[in-house]
């Protein structure tokens, strides 16, 4: 409770006392320090939207279970815009900054909707008692990195593998890694096929003009009509292309 207005710098600190498996007692230590500014311009260019977006999911899961999902849901909406009128309150007094909103929060809204879609948040009864339960316990205990990609998936491009990747070289093999594209309509191509990656499952997309060669060296069939609605795995082809998208798979 004490001003900041003379420190450089707070140092945040908790320590886990816990037993381990093999009935050890430890203790484990997590010490943060950050520095201390009163510029508000400051605080959005640094601000670490991933970080606020897995705070508030812990801070809406506990809403949700002493109030209503719709208390929650209000909650993440009144983030998004106290943050957006903060940033423009400020950047109206400050014609050097030329953004309304700094790069570092550009995407807080695009995630508080993710959110507010989710299973977890999402209004009505659609989401089955136990998803909504198992989806708010996901929100509380799982690390920013992973939460993140349930709330936004990666989308990763497949069939432009061979000619538009990063090659990353692992031990004597290549691996080719597409480059990610933003989850929106323009981005999927009716000729392409997609891989989406949520953390927890994975998904193929196929697009119905798919090419016919594609869909021989990737599941070994003559076209896309003869794909099964309800496959779970991939056939493991000898050609480069199947062994590229494989070595992708096991990469996430």
């Amino acid at each position: 409770e004490d001003s900041l207005i003379h420190y450089t710098s707070v140092t945040f600190q908790a320590a886990l006392l816990y037993t381990s498996s093999k009935g050890e007692r430890r203790i484990r230590v997590h010490t943060l320090s950050l520095p201390v500014s009163s510029n508000l311009t400051e605080i959005c260019s640094n601000a670490d939207q991933e970080a606020i977006v897995s705070l508030v999911a812990k801070m809406a899961a506990d809403r949700s279970i002493t109030s209503s999902i719709q208390e929650a849901r209000d909650a993440m909406s009144n983030v998004a815009c106290d943050i957006l009128k903060a940033c423009l309150s400020n950047n109206l007094s400050n014609r050097a900054f030329s953004l309304l909103v700094p790069y570092s929060l550009r995407l807080i809204p695009l995630y508080m909707l993710s959110m507010i879609k989710s299973t977890a948040f999402r209004a009505g009864s659609a989401p089955r008692l136990d998803d909504r339960a198992y989806y708010l316990d996901l929100c509380k205990t799982l690390p920013t990195q992973y939460l993140m990609q349930i709330l936004y998936p990666d989308l990763y491009p497949i069939h432009t593998i061979e000619d538009k990747s990063q090659i990353i070289q692992d031990g004597e093999d290549e691996l080719h890694i597409p480059q990610r594209v933003h989850l929106s309509y323009q981005n999927i191509d009716s000729h392409g096929a997609y891989i989406l990656d949520t953390s927890e499952y994975i998904y193929v997309y196929i697009g119905k003009a798919i090419s016919d060669h594609f869909v021989q060296n990737v599941f070994n069939l003559g076209t896309f009509s003869a794909l099964p609605l309800d496959s779970y795995s991939l056939p493991e082809l000898e050609n480069p292309l199947s062994m590229k998208i494989h070595n992708f798979l096991s990469y996430l």
